[in-house]
């Protein structure tokens, strides 16, 4: 998913089932083509942390907040 804020701000989100995500070379390209200010993948765990490459691993209702805090 990518999100488009006002300003031109973008966020590439992929959402995951698993509680220990592994994210695809498909996402990276992905984010490097849109250029992505912030890099989100979305998971059942309840801690936020750094995957690598600019990517943080995030619980829904903390990408919650990061939304209504933008």
């Amino acid at each position: 998913m990518v999100l488009e804020f006002p300003g031109g701000t973008k966020w590439a989100i992929e959402i995951k089932r698993s509680s220990s995500p592994l994210i695809s070379k498909g996402f990276y390209a992905g984010c490097n083509d849109i250029k992505a200010d912030k890099r989100f993948v979305v998971y059942s765990g309840k801690d936020r942390f750094s995957i690598g490459e600019g990517v943080t691993a995030i619980p829904l209702p903390d990408l919650m907040q990061e939304l209504m805090e933008q």
